[in-house]
């Protein structure tokens, strides 16, 4: 055997021979950095779409929100022929709702708790807030308990008006008469109302609303919740 090929079988056994423990490590040490690497990415990417996911629902949720509110609030101090709350005549002296009351769940009928005095029938105030507890005002400021746990730290808003479409009078239902120059809020079948064109029966709508802690689908998202006037007089709270 020449010297010629004594060389190549000594470089072919020198490629043959593979990789020592300190390549293997080095290796290892460069996967696991590669693996920590595309593991952190994978977390922070999943991190930021959860972020993200949340703010799209809160913004969905809030434009709903927002559109339950609106229409209610273009309404209000509707009192049928007669416009604004001010010109009703038994506004301050009025009994008829002298303390409503909340029916406290979904469930008509089950206990109730009093809402303040004239707090359905505050006709006058046709737009009742609370600015996150400012100065003087209360933070959760609706008189009845709220359904689940109310934020006490977020704003109330309540909404007075009549319904557009007219009625008959009624003993369970309160109402609010209304003419060109007058109305007066009542709750009884005996009591008059000048035939339409002149005059006629509203049912009045009044809504609270408030922010729960959570949903009824999550307890992990806040939900706006509705309180509404209905016969009894009681106050229920819409989910």
């Amino acid at each position: 055997m020449n010297a010629h090929q004594q060389l190549a079988q000594h470089s072919l056994r020198k490629l043959q021979r593979g990789v020592n423990l300190v390549e293997i490590m080095v290796a290892m040490v460069i996967g696991l950095f590669l693996v920590l690497g595309a593991t952190t990415l994978y977390v922070n990417t999943k991190k930021t779409s959860d972020v993200d996911d949340s703010i799209a629902r809160l913004q969905e949720t809030a434009r709903y929100a927002m559109s339950v509110i609106e229409d209610d609030v273009r309404m209000s101090n509707y009192y049928g022929l007669l416009k604004g709350g001010a010109a009703i005549e038994n506004k301050n002296t009025n009994s008829v709702v002298p303390n409503a009351k909340a029916v406290i769940g979904a469930i008509a009928g089950s206990a109730t708790v009093a809402c303040g005095v004239d707090y359905a029938s505050d006709v006058e105030e046709y737009i009742g807030a609370t600015n996150n507890g400012y100065l003087s005002n209360p933070l959760y400021s609706i008189g009845c308990s709220a359904w689940g746990a109310a934020v006490s730290s977020a704003d109330t808003l309540t909404v007075r008006r009549v319904e557009v479409s007219t009625a008959a009078a009624s003993n369970t239902q309160v109402q609010v008469c209304s003419t060109r120059n007058s109305a007066n809020v009542t709750k009884s079948t005996s009591a008059t109302c000048p035939a339409p064109p002149v005059g006629e029966f509203h049912n009045l709508v009044v809504n609270g609303y408030y922010v729960d802690q959570q949903s009824t689908q999550s307890t992990t998202y806040p939900s706006l919740r509705r309180k509404r006037l209905i016969d009894g007089p009681f106050l229920l709270t819409k989910k």
